[in-house]
């Protein structure tokens, strides 16, 4: 590149690797920049190992305008719910009776 500026020639993408506290399960972060024809944001995006491939535990767009928020993908509360459950199908079956207030 040589101090020219070439469009779409940066391949690093920011991210931390970290292990979470509540969980255990070993996370990476990343943030990059997003632009398009209505204007500029922000992604921020987090992977866990525990969870299969594809899967986020959350997608966030923060648009540069004005600030705003736009939530993708949260599955934050699905995973604390799946640590408190004990993990196992039976631990689930009763929070999700238990949320639903026993309907099914």
């Amino acid at each position: 590149d040589h101090g020219g500026y070439r469009e779409g020639r940066r391949n690093f993408i920011e991210h931390t690797e970290y292990v979470n506290q509540d969980d255990g399960s070993k996370r990476t972060r990343v943030r990059f920049n997003l632009e398009g024809p209505y204007g500029q944001a922000f992604v921020f995006a987090e992977v866990s190992k525990d969870m299969p491939s594809g899967e986020f535990v959350y997608i966030l767009v923060q648009d540069k305008r004005n600030g705003q928020v736009i939530t993708v993908v949260d599955n934050r509360s699905a995973l604390l719910a799946k640590k408190l459950a004990g993990g196992n199908e039976e631990g689930m079956a009763a929070l999700s009776n238990l949320l639903s207030g026993g309907k099914k």
